[in-house]
């Protein structure tokens, strides 16, 4: 005796189907946002082997926006360097700026000589701001802060923008598998 059953069911067949979407978006949330911390890492440290600047200046302006799975194919992740505001660039005093009998001496890029800002002091203003100023005409009260490029300028330098992109496109592939194989171990672990 033979027994045959065809039928297609419709329910499971969908359950099925989410099932796989559920477990491929969430591989690759993870994969975008595993992605974009190292991405993160490797600007800073491209971004600090050019230009005299510390650590944390670098990982305060530089930003991950997080991808997340919205139900829809629109899952991104963005690297951002964020400037600090009202179109202001980086304070000279974030470059080695030290105080000398002329002025003021800042070291812009790792591998240039420093450079003389002269008749500059620096100064910590009573909101806790720390700065290089210079003063505006003979009067005491008028004083600039000095300004130089910011870190988005800094990151979009064609070399460091190179590196960080080959290197995104390099990993993904990498890391997508892991973390595929991740859910669906934790798939298969949970039945």
């Amino acid at each position: 005796m033979r027994l045959s059953v065809t039928h297609n069911f419709p329910a499971v067949q969908r359950k099925l189907e989410q099932l796989r979407k559920d477990i491929a978006s969430k591989a690759l949330v993870s994969t975008l946002n595993k992605v974009g911390d190292q991405a993160k890492t490797l600007a800073s440290k491209e971004v600090r082997e050019e230009f005299n600047l510390k650590a944390a200046v670098v990982r305060e302006q530089l930003r991950v926006t997080r991808a997340y799975a919205n139900g829809r194919v629109n899952i991104k992740v963005e690297l951002v360097a964020r400037g600090r505001g009202k179109g202001r660039s980086l304070g000279v005093v974030e470059f080695a700026a030290r105080e000398v009998a002329k002025g003021v001496q800042i070291k812009i890029r790792k591998k240039g000589a420093r450079t003389l800002i002269r008749n500059a002091f620096i100064a910590t203003m009573p909101s806790g701001h720390r700065g290089v100023f210079v003063r505006r005409g003979k009067a005491r009260l008028k004083i600039d802060e000095v300004y130089t490029i910011d870190l988005p300028q800094m990151f979009n330098s064609r070399r460091i923008n190179k590196k960080v992109l080959d290197f995104m496109v390099r990993k993904f592939p990498e890391v997508f598998e892991r973390e595929a194989a991740f859910y669906l171990r934790r798939f298969n672990g949970s039945r």
